[in-house]
């Protein structure tokens, strides 16, 4: 999962060769521009740190208080 976004995030940052070294297809662009690369890594991470630590976190403790058996 992380080498997939890994190539997704460079194809939107500049592009990439798919099919390195047994073909040449260029795919992406530079639709985000590189000063913005930093703050948007940071976005993400900040994302991914909440959906995957702080949500199920909140969910099982609100699940504790509303059944407190």
């Amino acid at each position: 999962m992380a080498y997939l976004l890994h190539m997704i995030c460079d194809a939107i940052s500049g592009s990439i060769n798919w099919l390195h070294p047994s073909g040449n297809f260029i795919w992406g662009d530079y639709y985000v521009d590189p000063i913005y690369w930093i703050p948007l890594d940071v976005v993400c991470f900040l994302t991914t740190y909440y959906l995957f630590r702080i949500a199920p976190l909140r969910k099982k403790i609100r699940g504790k208080i509303e059944n407190p058996s």
